[in-house]
């Protein structure tokens, strides 16, 4: 299976924003709405937790996952550059201080619009707070929809060979399935096409990878809802 060409279609991407520098009425990324802001920095977050997962796959899986993982590792670490170069050409830091409050916002929010961290998620299609029961700071608490918990992490540091192959994939298809909600509501509410355009071929690709992990854990006879 072939995994991930998509640098040349980041590159753009993020060359885009670098040449609208000088040009503030550069439709495809001025201005940039709250949604769109939100977005490239959960969204940078998000990855970061996928990027540690697959450089754990590297190291204690089984080549039945160091593909992937390497192709999730390389695309992933691309689309951080593109987002975080975009909220540095928006003036914006890297850290969403009201984590996925984004995600309920009209299109015409405006950056200082704001929201409660997860407020309406468990309204949307596809969308529920990572544990309802859990508080920010406990073990089974995830702050954006598909993220490992610290518990998870943890079960998966310590895992090896085929225990690992199978929590890793479990793990990435659920956190791969959170951002695809993401980039469904980045596409639906954001302003900007660049946004679109990056959400759109997330969701593609993380299909393609969501399809690969089902086929790693029927091989291992682990059952797929």
């Amino acid at each position: 299976m072939r995994f991930r060409a998509r640098g040349a279609l980041v590159a753009l991407l993020g060359l885009a924003a670098l040449c609208a520098c000088g040009s503030p009425q550069h439709s495809a990324i001025a201005p940039p709405s709250a949604v769109d802001i939100g977005f490239a920095q959960d969204m940078s977050t998000h990855h970061d937790q996928a990027l540690l997962m697959s450089q754990l796959a590297l190291k204690d899986g089984t080549s039945a996952v160091k593909d992937i993982a390497a192709a999730i590792l390389s695309g992933q670490a691309q689309e951080i550059g593109a987002l975080r170069g975009w909220l540095q050409v928006w003036g914006q830091p890297p850290a969403n201080p009201i984590p996925m409050g984004w995600m309920t916002m009209s299109p015409s929010a405006k950056p200082s619009a704001s929201m409660s961290p997860m407020s309406g998620m468990s309204d949307m299609p596809g969308m529920s707070a990572p544990n309802a029961t859990a508080t920010p700071g406990s073990m089974d608490y995830a702050p954006m929809p598909g993220m490992a918990t610290p518990a998870q992490m943890i079960r998966l540091t310590n895992a090896r060979g085929k225990a690992f192959d199978v929590l890793f994939a479990q793990l990435m298809t659920r956190h791969h399935l959170g951002g695809i909600a993401m980039d469904r509501a980045a596409i639906a509410q954001g302003a900007s096409p660049l946004v679109a355009q990056l959400a759109g071929q997330e969701i593609t690709e993380q299909f393609q990878d969501i399809a690969y992990l089902t086929a790693v854990l029927r091989s291992y006879g682990v059952k797929v809802n």
